[in-house]
């Protein structure tokens, strides 16, 4: 399938490092998202009024427009967090070929 660029989201999430691995598997086995790039960061926050210093890992999950609301319940109802971060960011650009390449693997196969 060839779909246009707006067609192809970018999402943020971030997890504890010993969480974001299984999350992933999780979100792929399901077809929800093509890829997720996995990056240990270091994360400054308030938290019920105190700041906080936490190692984790920033999942940036590539999927379909359409894909998004059902990734997002899936991240709130799996992941360890009280309130998941999850951030959509458009795709205004990209190369075709791996754009298509999104659309079609977060199809369920045989649909």
């Amino acid at each position: 399938m060839n779909r246009p660029d707006t067609e192809i989201v970018v999402l943020y999430c971030t997890a504890p490092p010993q969480e974001a691995e299984s999350l992933a598997h999780i979100l792929l086995d399901e077809r929800m998202v093509a890829c997720i790039n996995l990056i240990a960061v270091e994360s400054v926050y308030r938290w019920d009024e105190a700041v906080c210093t936490e190692p984790e890992v920033l999942m940036i999950l590539k999927t379909a427009r359409d894909r998004v609301d059902a990734v997002t319940r899936k991240i709130q109802d799996i992941h360890p967090y009280d309130l998941p971060e999850v951030i959509v960011l458009p795709v205004t650009g990209g190369s075709p070929e791996y754009l298509a390449w999104v659309f079609d693997e977060t199809r369920v196969q045989g649909k």
